[in-house]
């Protein structure tokens, strides 16, 4: 799970969001089966799949991965210890009137939830996109969701607001553009583990296409992937 350090050093997250804001003082705990100094974090996308992954990606340290993850225990194999869930909006409301989340293979896989958006960043930036989404509710069903999952016995933890900002503010948009656009899951959960992972982790990217939904800055969320890896903050494997 998580592990809290008295002294971080996040140098590759502090390089690449220029020391905006400070980051949060926990690290990828470091799993029994990690092997040597440096540790392999893969982030896994759902982009589909051009080749068979498996094999790689489960032989990583710690592997992250996203809402219903595609091709588990397929070409992305199966390893799974971070899953980054939305909470708000259909998706949200689906998982909490249906109720069947908790029975999927990859949730029970898991050993840890990671909600992307800070109920602060919600309420301040998005309630008509969230009202619109939910039929008119304004609730982001951040503690809803949150209740239920701990309930079934995985600890969650959000992406901090400062964290969100730092990462937005990185993407060199328009501050007007926070109430326009939404940061997509997969470049806060990347930011969250460059803030977390110790500084010789090597990050690995897999299944990012940088495109689906409208709302997200997909241009500048890849201009920023590329950065990362010109500065070897992280691995393109995409």
């Amino acid at each position: 799970m998580i592990q809290v350090k008295d002294n971080p050093s996040a140098t590759r997250l502090n390089d690449l969001m220029s020391n905006l804001y400070s980051c949060p003082p926990h690290r990828y705990h470091q799993p029994a089966n990690a092997s040597g100094p440096q540790r392999r974090i893969a982030i896994v996308g759902n982009a589909p799949p051009v080749c068979d992954m498996a094999k790689t990606i489960d032989s990583a340290d710690f592997v992250i991965r996203f809402n219903q993850p595609l091709a588990f225990g397929a070409q992305y194999g199966e390893r799974l210890d971070l899953l980054c869930l939305i909470n708000s909006g259909g998706q949200a409301e689906e998982w909490l009137r249906n109720a069947t989340l908790t029975q999927t293979e990859y949730f029970k896989a898991c050993r840890q939830v990671l909600f992307p958006n800070h109920p602060t960043i919600l309420d301040r930036y998005h309630p008509q996109s969230i009202a619109l989404a939910q039929g008119g509710a304004t609730s982001h069903l951040t503690e809803e969701l949150k209740g239920w999952i701990e309930t079934a016995g995985k600890p969650v933890e959000v992406v901090s607001k400062a964290l969100y900002l730092q990462t937005f503010i990185s993407l060199k948009l328009p501050w007007r553009d926070l109430n326009r656009c939404w940061l997509s899951s997969g470049i806060l959960a990347t930011a969250h583990a460059l803030a977390h992972a110790d500084e010789n982790d090597r990050i690995e990217i897999y299944g990012f296409s940088w495109q689906g939904w409208e709302g997200h800055p997909w241009a500048s969320e890849k201009a920023w992937y590329v950065a990362a890896q010109q500065r070897a903050a992280l691995w393109l494997a995409t």
